[in-house]
């Protein structure tokens, strides 16, 4: 069984993560199959799970 190949997106902190003092820039690992658009393309961004949208470098 081979690994997942994974890419790295980020996003802006949000306010409240600046507020508490989580100014920086966050990134997030995710499996490429998940970012695929039906063409096979990498979508540009997507909305995670936490409903914040994380943009490719």
């Amino acid at each position: 069984m081979g690994h997942k190949k994974t890419i790295d997106y980020w996003r802006h902190p949000t306010y409240f993560e600046i507020k508490s003092g989580e100014g920086a820039i966050h990134w997030l690992t995710i499996d490429i199959e998940k970012v695929l658009k039906p063409d096979g393309s990498l979508k540009k961004w997507f909305v995670h799970t936490d409903g914040l949208r994380y943009n490719r470098p």
